[in-house]
């Protein structure tokens, strides 16, 4: 009985050390995609793209509008445009590559550029109102 219990240990340890050594020899990649949900740096943080119900053409001012948003990102020389843009993260998708004695691994992320666009008339009433949308992504691949 004692006999028998160490061969199935060996037979075992062996499978174990052999299945090991397959494993680091081999190349792999893995992709994990991330729900995220944030501003990129330096992207405006108060605007989105619900909060535009209180801008009423031929009531809403351009004043209004600059104390409730702040400054501008684009002003037309007459002051007719104003243009308000932010970016949001709503994915990262994270991969890592390696094989033998070398990788990369990093994130690549998924977002959308919005541009409000707003136009005035002579008087500073909001004439138009626009809500653009576009999507990018963005890579960060580090090596080792």
């Amino acid at each position: 009985m004692n006999l028998n219990f160490w061969r199935q240990t060996n037979w075992r340890w062996c499978r174990s050390l052999a299945l090991a050594a397959l494993v680091s020899n081999m190349t792999g990649c893995i992709i994990l995609p991330v729900p995220v949900s944030y501003h990129t740096h330096g992207s405006r943080k108060n605007l989105r793209s619900e909060d535009t119900q209180w801008l009423v053409p031929g009531q809403t001012t351009r004043a209004q509008v600059v104390l409730r948003l702040g400054e501008p990102d684009e002003i037309e020389d007459d002051d007719s445009r104003l243009v308000y843009r932010w970016e949001k993260i709503y994915l990262q998708v994270w991969v890592a590559v390696g094989g033998g004695y070398s990788g990369a691994a990093g994130p690549t992320d998924y977002g959308r550029d919005y541009a409000l666009e707003l136009t005035f008339d002579l008087r500073g009433a909001l004439i138009n109102q626009a809500l653009h949308e576009s999507e990018f992504e963005t890579k960060a691949t580090h090596t080792f």
